[in-house]
């Protein structure tokens, strides 16, 4: 007799890449589903309402984790998400194994770059907002969408900061 429960068993292969996965099938779902519309209109960038938020692997300043999510409002599909991170196991232990000023270890750096989990140097606090720019920047190159209005919780620096961006409407 099993004594765990399936749920809490640990999954198989890298979360992140699951992650990717299922964000990408919602992408092509929302766009598959916009074009079905009017399939005589051709529009080549859509403007679109969504909703934002981050949040971080733990309450307060420390976190080394940080999560942003874009979810459009008319469909309910999350359209884009980006993780950051300020940490990287790996690059912990070859640095205390190898000294972090050693040139052995800088050549392995180099080598891991594309395999680093960290993926920001800032604090916490901007992780939202660099995680909104980057998804911002990205809208338009990989989804043909622009995000013309946000509704968002504005308990964040990501709120001023979005007054910026010149196609931006807030709610």
């Amino acid at each position: 007799m099993d004594l765990i429960s399936s749920r809490y068993r640990k999954p198989k292969g890298r979360p992140t890449k699951r992650r990717k996965m299922l964000a990408e099938n919602s992408k092509k779902r929302w766009q598959k589903s916009s074009k079905t519309v009017d399939e005589k209109t051709v529009i080549k960038i859509i403007d679109v309402s969504v909703s934002y938020d981050g949040t971080w692997q733990k309450r307060g300043h420390t976190s080394n984790l940080g999560l942003g999510i874009i979810i459009d409002i008319l469909s309910g599909l999350v359209l884009d998400f980006e993780v950051l991170s300020k940490y990287c196991h790996n690059c912990v232990v070859a640095g205390r194994d190898m000294g972090v000023d050693s040139a052995e270890f800088h050549i392995w750096q180099k080598g891991h770059a594309d395999e680093c989990d960290k993926n920001f140097d800032g604090t916490s606090g901007a992780m939202e907002m660099h995680a909104a720019l980057i998804m911002w920047r990205r809208s338009i190159s990989d989804c043909q969408m622009r995000f013309v209005s946000m509704l968002s919780d504005g308990d964040s620096k990501l709120f001023n900061f979005c007054r910026t961006i010149k196609y931006m409407v807030l709610i």
